[in-house]
């Protein structure tokens, strides 16, 4: 819903100015937010540039500085930038928080700093995993939009190279497909964790904008492993429980929008994603694996009707258009196959169609009584 929606909808004299005012604020469309935002990311910007020339003249005059002043420099960097976040932390927060991201950075330009000059040989998963540790608490002790995104990042990043790196003491002992069912699970929690943040009266609420890129890393990964996927063998003891401990998360932490009817069988289907890509590991199941991606994208598109989530059922959509993209790339291969697909790709674009149309009107029906009830 944009401003010039609300402001049409009082014209019309279906809300009063007063309800399109509490509307606008409710949805947070009034024009402070998007100064905020564009003061955000010009200050950000900012003390990128900074942290990037900082790095730059260091490296300019790498010989030339001595070790123990390139060490008490880039500690001294980093104080200052928390002890500014801290000095502008009441007064101008958006600046307080550029100064906190940028002594998130110098932490990681440290790490680097200190591997230069003393010519530490560690392995890049203990340097990874020392700035994961040293940058997890901040974003929850200190709002950062962008901290947060680097902490998720890291996450991903830790495990991979935790089973890669076998002379490491952080070596992680296990397969590729136990690794690909922990990624599965972590992506999950951070799923969860930003659908939590958008419904958070604190400062978490900042990091719902996580979820948008982690839902569409989900419906691409949904489609990747069921239609195009190496499939994934979950027959191990880690393989199991980190699907049980998937299944146990989303039933457990359901986002507060989410009604129990339709949310049980996404969870189902979304636990079942990699054991099914497994099932379906035959050529000649083709017409199962589109069926539960077709299945999947209707799921996300009844939860986002049922709890009025346009985002939802936008992922719902994207997933069906991508799944019809790769029906069509195989539709000369078997055409009795392809048309069986097509028609069932018919009816639930059909049922789809009929659901968003009853919620659209159901929708304009509250609206319409709202001034009559007022009244």
């Amino acid at each position: 819903m944009k401003l010039r929606d609300i402001e049409q909808m009082q014209s019309a004299g279906l809300i009063s100015a007063e309800q399109a005012a509490a509307i606008a604020e409710h949805f947070k469309l009034n024009g402070n937010r998007m100064q905020k935002w564009l003061l955000f990311c010009v200050s950000s910007l900012a003390g990128a540039l900074i942290l990037a020339g900082i790095i730059m003249l260091i490296s300019a005059n790498w010989e030339c500085i001595p070790p123990a002043v390139k060490m008490g420099t880039g500690i001294a960097l980093m104080l200052g930038f928390w002890a500014a976040y801290g000095c502008l932390r009441e007064k101008m927060p958006i600046l307080a928080e550029t100064m906190g991201l940028l002594g998130g950075g110098m932490w990681l330009a440290n790490i680097a700093l200190y591997g230069q000059i003393f010519q530490l040989q560690n392995p890049f998963v203990e340097a990874c995993a020392l700035f994961f540790c040293g940058i997890v608490l901040l974003p929850f002790l200190a709002k950062q939009r962008l901290l947060i995104a680097a902490v998720i990042i890291t996450s991903f990043i830790l495990l991979p190279a935790a089973r890669e790196c076998e002379s490491s003491t952080l070596h992680l002992p296990i397969t590729t497909d136990e690794l690909l069912t922990c990624i599965f699970l972590l992506g999950t929690f951070w799923w969860l964790f930003s659908e939590f943040c958008r419904h958070s009266g604190g400062a978490a609420k900042a990091y719902a904008w996580t979820s948008i890129p982690l839902s569409l890393l989900a419906v691409c990964a949904t489609q990747g492993l069921i239609l195009y996927g190496d499939f994934v063998n979950v027959d191990t003891i880690i393989g199991g429980s980190t699907l049980c401990a998937t299944l146990l998360l989303l039933l457990v932490f359901k986002p507060k929008t989410a009604a129990w009817l339709p949310w049980i069988p996404l969870v189902i289907l979304t636990a079942g994603i990699i054991p099914a890509a497994n099932v379906f590991d035959d050529a000649e199941l083709e017409l199962p694996r589109i069926i539960y991606c077709f299945l999947y994208a209707l799921l996300w598109i009844w939860n986002g009707c049922s709890a009025r989530r346009i985002d939802w059922i936008n992922y719902g959509t994207i997933l069906v258009c991508f799944t019809g993209i790769g029906l069509m790339a195989n539709i000369m291969e078997s055409l009795t196959q392809s048309g069986f697909v097509l028609i069932f790709m018919g009816f639930i674009m059909l049922g789809a169609a009929i659901l968003l149309e009853q919620q659209r009107r159901r929708l304009i029906r509250s609206i319409q009584s709202t001034p009559a009830e007022q009244n």
